[in-house]
């Protein structure tokens, strides 16, 4: 939709914002760019930038937003604001509803994570310490530290969820549920059966549990020796 057509879209949300304490500009200035190479945050064309931070993911599941009043709901809300106000993180999140009955076949039966069939938000909390040469692994495993128990509170705050591996801490907890749910026994009997020397691996990917990379000072790098667990 064009720019003024978009503007008379957003405002009720503005004013509802507004209405809860929460301050938008009263006229929000929009523009508007023909193709997505020519929008001005990539003036050289599409492509991201590259820097050193660390990510937290979490799938909140659709149930929690159905009553506002729930305890599943506060708790969630209380997590994310104490993720921004007292962490000082940045926060995003995409919103959705994909589903079973939306997936259809075969989609119903593919190796997607089951987290994600019922989950409403993809949240994703953005550390920007510094995990670049200039910090010591002592300087990044502390930041980590605190990072992670600030996305414990996701955790906790949506018990049986996931996260989305794309978009998400290497070093998550019981990644094999969070990143693939039920489908992990599964997929990994697929993985040993086809690939049974342990020639393919990757990070977090299915029975990558049976390796470990050797002489990383602590630090979730590739830059070691792949060994056997």
């Amino acid at each position: 939709m064009p720019a003024s057509q978009f503007k008379d879209f957003i405002m009720p949300v503005a004013q509802e914002l507004s209405n809860l304490g929460i301050k938008t500009a009263a006229s929000p200035t929009l523009e508007f760019w023909e193709t997505y190479p020519k929008y001005s945050f990539r003036p050289s064309g599409p492509g991201e930038g590259v820097s050193n931070g660390r990510f937290a993911s979490r799938l909140f599941p659709r149930s929690s937003f159905v009553d506002a009043k729930s305890e599943e709901f506060v708790a969630i809300m209380a997590s994310i604001r104490t993720w921004v106000e007292t962490g000082g993180y940045g926060f995003h999140s995409v919103d959705y509803h994909p589903s079973l009955e939306t997936a259809g076949y075969p989609g119903a039966h593919s190796a997607v994570n089951p987290h994600l069939r019922k989950a409403a938000m993809h949240a994703t909390g953005f550390d920007t310490a510094s995990y670049g040469p200039e910090s010591t692994p002592e300087d990044m495993i502390k930041s980590h530290k605190r990072l992670s128990e600030f996305a414990d509170r996701w955790r906790a705050a949506s018990p049986g969820s996931g996260a989305y591996m794309n978009e998400a801490d290497t070093e998550e907890p019981n990644f094999q549920s969070s990143f693939y749910g039920s489908n992990y026994d599964r997929l990994l009997k697929i993985k040993n059966e086809r690939d049974p020397w342990g020639a393919l691996y990757v990070v977090t990917g299915v029975g990558s549990d049976q390796w470990k990379v050797e002489g990383t000072s602590g630090l979730p790098t590739q830059q070691g020796r792949l060994c056997r667990v």
